[in-house]
C-alpha cells in the first residue's frame, strides 16, 4: 500500500511539474514571438489524456 501512496504522489508531482513547463514555454513562445505548426488531432487528444490525469492545480 504505501508503494501506491508513493507512486501517486511521484505521479502528481510530475504533473505538477509537466504543467509549469508547459506554462514556462507558453510564455517563452509569447516572448519571442515563436511560430508554432497547428495542433494536430492527435496532439489535442494526447493533451485531453494528460489532462484529465493531472491533479488540479
Amino acid at each position: 500500500m504505501p508503494n501506491l501512496l508513493i507512486n501517486k504522489k511521484t505521479k502528481d508531482q510530475i504533473c505538477v511539474l509537466l504543467n509549469k513547463t508547459m506554462i514556462i514555454i507558453q510564455e517563452q513562445q509569447k516572448l519571442t514571438d515563436l511560430q508554432v505548426s497547428p495542433v494536430t488531432k492527435e496532439e489535442k487528444t494526447l493533451e485531453k489524456q494528460l489532462k484529465s490525469s493531472m491533479p488540479n492545480s
